[in-house]
């Protein structure tokens, strides 16, 4: 809650004279409706779902029909238009060399704002999906093809190979041991008071991050790892080496989620973009876990793919 004085200045950062504009984010999407307000009286700054920036003057009624400029869900909706434009494009709805709808077209499709608008189609130009042609307007310059399908048959040397039909170049952003996170610790049997070896990696696809690896360990088997022998080649491998251990199994476990603060800057994606998120855990021979790779897949770049007997 905030007095609209004060919302003026927060809000609109220009000098406005005290009481003569206000910031509002009402209840209602389409229509009329009618507001009355006091200069000094407290209204709600953040209920409803759309936001709407409205000039009125103090003690008179004022008529503002609802616009939807941005919706208040975790993935911006300038992200979400960008991804529907993006999955058209990968369905061939709009073919290479083809023009996408108009800016005022997506406008009117979406009921959404021209800034909205030029925010999405910015995601797609960035990502050279998409090209502005001056007096001509927006092609479609590329459809994506360096999506991974990840196969899941029965064994890891054909997950692993499915990574092969990308190349991807590995860069290792951190090699530590650490205060062992408590579900880590239960896991591979470690206790509070001990430490947990952890690796950090992305892997890149030319200049597109796919993907962000967290791998943890006992540093008993790790300790002799070093970055340009984790940056090379499949990590289960270097281990089994590093280690001596025969890994014997692995159990996945996949759930879809959003990129926070620390995942988005990373991945270089915005806030609360779709990723698919794949801890490995495996084991040793006497069934003993003894090491955790966490995974962070890119939602557009990865899937998987499943070939189950009937």
């Amino acid at each position: 809650m905030f007095i609209i004085n004060k919302l003026i200045r927060f809000r609109s950062r220009t000098k406005v004279p005290t009481g003569r504009e206000a910031l509002l984010r009402p209840l209602f999407l389409g229509g009329e409706k009618t507001l009355d307000f006091d200069e000094n009286e407290v209204y709600p700054t953040s209920a409803g779902m759309y936001t709407y920036i409205h000039t009125c003057k103090p003690n008179r009624s004022c008529k503002t029909r609802g616009r939807r400029v941005e919706k208040a869900l975790p993935v911006p909706y300038y992200v979400q238009v960008a991804e529907t434009i993006r999955s058209r494009i990968l369905a061939n709805h709009y073919g290479e060399g083809d023009l996408i709808p108009s800016y005022r077209q997506l406008e009117k499709e979406f009921n959404i704002s021209n800034i909205t608008v030029r925010k999405a189609v910015e995601i797609l130009v960035q990502d050279g999906i998409i090209n502005r042609k001056r007096g001509v307007g927006t092609e479609v310059s590329r459809v994506d093809g360096d999506a991974i399908t990840w196969e899941l048959s029965g064994n890891l040397q054909s997950l692993r190979n499915s990574a092969g039909k990308v190349s991807l170049a590995a860069e290792i952003l951190e090699i530590a041991t650490i205060a062992c996170p408590e579900r880590i610790g239960e896991i591979l049997a470690i206790g509070p008071t001990q430490k947990v070896w952890r690796m950090k990696k992305i892997r890149r696809h030319e200049k597109t991050i796919m993907a962000y690896y967290i791998t943890y360990s006992d540093p008993r088997w790790c300790t002799k790892v070093t970055k340009n022998e984790a940056k090379k080649g499949g990590f289960v491998d270097l281990f089994r080496k590093k280690s001596g251990l025969k890994l014997t199994r692995l159990e996945q476990r996949v759930e879809a989620t959003v990129a926070d603060l620390d995942l988005s800057a990373i991945l270089e994606v915005n806030f609360g973009f779709p990723l698919l998120h794949i801890e490995n855990v495996y084991y040793s021979s006497g069934n003993k876990p003894v090491l955790i790779t966490q995974i962070y897949y890119r939602g557009d770049k990865n899937s998987y793919k499943a070939t189950i007997p009937l």
